[in-house]
């Protein structure tokens, strides 16, 4: 059995716009064979 690793892992992302805060400690794992879209 393999332990499937991340290609790709953001931690702890915060975006803040004037007045307004987005993201707050979001954190994303992206793995081989998987597909993502971000949008905004």
């Amino acid at each position: 059995m393999s332990i499937a690793v991340p290609i790709l892992r953001a931690r702890d992302i915060v975006k803040d716009f004037p007045g307004v805060r987005a993201l707050d400690a979001v954190s994303f794992d992206a793995f081989a064979g998987e597909i993502h879209a971000l949008v905004g």
